[in-house]
């Protein structure tokens, strides 16, 4: 009994840590989670050790401090693909597409690619098709280009600045410093569109799925034929969009779980200052 307890005080410490990580937007000294959690510094560091060991956290990028692992974000997708949400999920995006009369898409961020967890197909012709699961650049979409614009802008540089950007169509742009310039806007307007620089002749409206606290978690995007769907047109359907992405959002948070009192700039701007890459 006495050992079972152990366990449960163990498991309950490394559940713990990984929200405070998972949560912080940014890169996590172990002082802050010793604080956090107010627990002896040895016994943080001994679960963050185990846990750096599975995969589950890692250290970023030129610094001691910790970032959600590639298992716990494989993980966190898996459990999003089979969570009970993503039946209400799919509900909001059948009644979007059936509002805006075309493909409507929900994405969320894994690396340095956006993936399609959730898409209703529009019933038009000439349309792109797409299987929940699928991965989309990040420098050439909609959603991507929004994800880019909204997370930590060191973390946005090392992505844009790491490796030679690939040109999916001749309106592909792949000069890092171009793509800076749509960002800012982007980030001003907290919308974001694609004309046809990732396939031939699709166009694309994406709007942000927000925490609580005000974080980007995913997007909500329209697709759709550039000879259905201009600009203008696609702007019209911004009030279904971002009821949709509310709508979402209540499925996914418990608004207990984050601060509403925390600034994403500020974040950003933390993150930049700290040299984060989570």
């Amino acid at each position: 009994m006495r050992q079972t307890a152990r366990a449960g005080v163990a498991a309950q410490r490394a559940i713990d840590i990984l929200e405070i990580v998972a949560r912080a937007g940014r890169a996590v000294a172990g002082k802050e989670i010793i604080d956090a959690l107010q627990l002896p510094k040895p016994t943080v560091y001994r679960v963050c050790a185990l846990l750096e060991a599975m995969g589950m956290i890692q250290r970023a990028p030129d610094s001691k401090k910790f970032v959600v692992g590639q298992r716990l974000c494989a993980l966190g997708l898996e459990a999003m693909a089979n969570a009970p949400s993503r039946g209400p999920i799919r509900a909001v995006l059948q009644a979007l597409m059936e509002q805006v009369g075309e493909t409507c898409t929900f994405t969320v961020l894994d690396g340095h690619e956006a993936v399609c967890v959730e898409r209703v197909e529009s019933q038009a012709p000439l349309r792109l098709h797409l299987q929940a699961g699928s991965r989309i650049p990040l420098h050439c979409t909609a959603s991507g280009k929004l994800f880019l614009a909204l997370m930590p802008r060191t973390l946005a540089r090392r992505l844009l600045h790491g490796a030679p950007l690939r040109r999916y169509t001749p309106g592909t742009v792949i000069d890092p410093a171009q793509i800076e310039q749509q960002l800012a806007h982007i980030r001003k307007e907290r919308i974001s569109w694609d004309d046809q620089g990732y396939w031939p002749g699709l166009v694309a409206l994406a709007v942000a799925v927000s925490s609580p606290s005000g974080r980007i978690r995913g997007t909500v995007s329209v697709n759709a034929p550039a000879a259905r769907m201009s600009y203008e047109q696609a702007c019209r359907h911004l009030p279904a969009l971002r009821d949709a992405a509310h709508a979402i959002a209540r499925h996914l948070f418990d608004e207990t779980d984050e601060s509403r009192g925390d600034d994403p700039d500020e974040a950003a701007d933390e993150a930049a200052g700290a040299g984060a890459g989570a």
